[in-house]
């Protein structure tokens, strides 16, 4: 009878440790089928964060934007010009004539350029905060 005993222990012993065997086989790739999926979150997201670069027109709407709020009575003459001066820089020119007149009969005509420079993708436009315009 121990005889008998003896392979049927090794048999169940056997059973029990495939199954164990392919449990943890079965854990581990879910384990690594969640870190496969953290990684093409994480990869994903990384490419949300490409930052496209302003163009010129959308300088110029933001800075008339500010100016016509910072100075309304500037808003009917404004004029904006922009330049590129590197992926991280750019070159505003503000100009509007003012309600005073000169000698001649001409409006005098406010001038301001400022370098403002592009962090994460927004304008900085501290600089021109700073500005102190003649408005009315």
């Amino acid at each position: 009878m121990l005889a008998l005993v003896k392979p049927n222990f090794l048999l169940v012993l056997f059973l029990v440790s495939l199954v164990t065997l392919s449990c943890g086989n079965s854990t581990e790739e879910k384990y690594i089928e969640l870190l496969e999926e953290r990684l093409s979150e994480t990869s994903f997201g990384t490419e949300e964060l490409i930052i496209e670069d302003l163009t010129t027109e959308q300088v110029n709407n933001q800075i008339i934007e500010l100016v016509s709020f910072l100075c309304p009575s500037s808003s009917k003459s404004l004029l904006v010009r922009s330049k590129r001066l590197s992926s991280k820089k750019w070159l505003v020119n503000i100009s509007f004539e003012m309600p005073q007149l000169d000698e001649y009969g001409f409006p005098f005509v406010h001038s301001e350029s400022e370098i403002l420079r592009v962090l994460d993708g927004e304008l900085e436009v501290d600089p021109i905060l700073k500005l102190e315009f003649p408005c009315e």
